[in-house]
């Protein structure tokens, strides 16, 4: 069985959070000198300005370059996961399962955009949603297992978060042997960044075990 390719974004600063966990984890993904792992390949870890326009100049100019190394006929296993930093009230772990055609952004982003019920794709409808196709519940259940405060969630919001995970969910699933996934990680008050490099080892080897395991 093909060890599974994993590409990792994380996001920066936005909106008065200055320091977002996320970025702290990317920066320490990237920092490692020995591989994180034998059970599967990253490709690449990026971190995000939290903007539309960024998410789509990653997804149309660094994620194909990323793509590069591996075969075009999409046989080699491909796991997309993004991470980002929830609400100040979340106090778990949340694996989104959805993503909506929905732009409705409460603030700015940081490129000063701030849609009003926009569609993200203008060929499909407002509020149209797409599913990941990743064993979300086998993933939530060796978490637990592992003992992490972890839930399934169908609301990523509506701001850039939602926007990233409904594009990248779109050219994921139109490339066979991939999957998709958003985890909205607690603020720095509720998880410390030792807590947020332990979950998220653990998950990306539970996300890349059961995915092998389709």
């Amino acid at each position: 069985m093909r060890k599974p390719y994993m590409i990792i974004t994380g996001f920066g600063p936005f909106n008065g959070m200055i320091d977002n966990p996320t970025t702290h984890l990317l920066n320490w993904m990237s920092s490692m000198k020995a591989p994180l792992t034998q059970n599967y390949l990253i490709l690449g870890t990026s971190t995000l300005t939290v903007s539309a326009q960024d998410v789509q100049e990653w997804l149309s100019t660094t994620l194909p370059g990323l793509l590069q190394g591996i075969s075009e006929d999409g046989d080699d296993p491909l796991l997309l996961v993004h991470f980002g930093v929830g609400a100040p009230s979340q106090r778990c772990f949340k694996l989104e399962c959805n993503a909506y055609n929905t732009a409705n952004f409460r603030v700015q982003d940081e490129r000063g955009w701030a849609p009003q019920n926009e569609r993200i794709d203008k060929s499909l409808p407002l509020n149209a949603s797409i599913g990941t196709n990743m064993p979300l519940q086998d993933v939530l259940k060796d978490l637990r297992q592992q003992g992490f405060d972890v839930e399934l969630s169908v609301d990523p919001g509506r701001f850039v978060c939602n926007y990233l995970y409904w594009s990248s969910l779109s050219a994921s699933l139109a490339r066979r042997a991939s999957s998709c996934v958003f985890i909205h990680v607690p603020t720095a008050e509720a998880c410390s960044e030792e807590q947020l490099q332990k979950f998220a080892m653990c998950a990306l080897e539970s996300i890349a075990a059961t995915c092998s395991a389709k």
